[in-house]
């Protein structure tokens, strides 16, 4: 598959006829996005991305120069095509021939994935590692998030539950992970809390990437890890003491603060 964005001159009136009386006019136009798969092709069409001519570098597929709109516009293709290669890889596995008008029907969501928990897992932790190449987040992270998806994974193999729908994921499988993780691997509570903390995490992300129409793990409550240090405010006697404690005294005899 090879993933082109090219420019596509304006058809504006004003455009053309500017053209028309300067062949050299630097005229204003759009970034598009085209997909071919073996020497057929798909246009997946306009990219949300205006410029004039001499600001595009065709060789290289991005805007020209180091101002702030242009890295944002060249981050932004660089994200698309990493979102047609990702649909590319997924369409692989669903389907014997993968056509480029395949692509962009799945591209431009006028088919969508049903994604497995498996797969929401595999597309966390890869927008996990771009993240890490763009220095979001460091690798140490997401190393730890691959543990707890590897716990996850296991867990749900364990329980026959690797083909069930994430849509149909409710409390028990949080309460079932979690015993998972108390009896089968030993884990303590804190460690424990933190799995599951990363589950919530997993399909709040992966709803807001969309590929879920729900998060069905939204309302669920997973409480604290107990270690937590009580924060709760001052009682009126603690204040009271507070007011009246002479701190000038403790300077006289010589205290100091840690």
């Amino acid at each position: 598959m090879y993933v082109l964005f090219w420019f596509c001159k304006s058809e504006a009136k004003k455009e053309a006829m500017l053209r028309k009386q300067d062949p050299g006019h630097d005229t204003l136009g759009s970034i598009c996005c085209r997909v071919t798969i073996e020497g057929e092709y798909a246009e997946i069409g306009y990219v949300h991305i205006d410029c004039r001519k001499s600001a595009w570098d065709a060789e290289n597929q991005r805007l020209k120069g180091n101002g702030d709109n242009n890295k944002k516009h060249n981050k932004w293709l660089n994200e698309f095509k990493v979102k047609i290669e990702r649909t590319f890889d997924l369409l692989q596995i669903e389907f014997e021939h993968v056509t480029a008008m395949l692509v962009k029907e799945f591209v431009t969501e006028k088919r969508l994935f049903r994604f497995s928990t498996l797969h929401l897992i595999t597309e966390y932790i890869k927008d996990r590692e771009l993240e890490v190449s763009e220095k979001i987040i460091v690798k140490a992270t997401v190393d730890i998030e691959k543990n707890y998806a590897k716990n996850f994974t296991n867990y749900l193999e364990s329980e026959k539950l690797t083909s069930r729908q994430p849509r149909t994921f409710d409390e028990k499988i949080i309460s079932g992970f979690r015993k998972y993780l108390y009896e089968t691997e030993g884990f303590g509570m804190p460690h424990t809390h933190k799995h599951i903390v990363w589950l919530k995490t997993l399909f709040k992300h992966s709803l807001k990437k969309k590929r879920l129409k729900f998060n069905p793990l939204e309302g669920c409550e997973i409480g604290t890890d107990n270690t937590k240090p009580d924060t709760t405010h001052l009682t009126v006697e603690q204040l009271s003491k507070l007011a009246c404690f002479d701190f000038s005294d403790l300077a006289k005899r010589g205290c100091k603060c840690p």
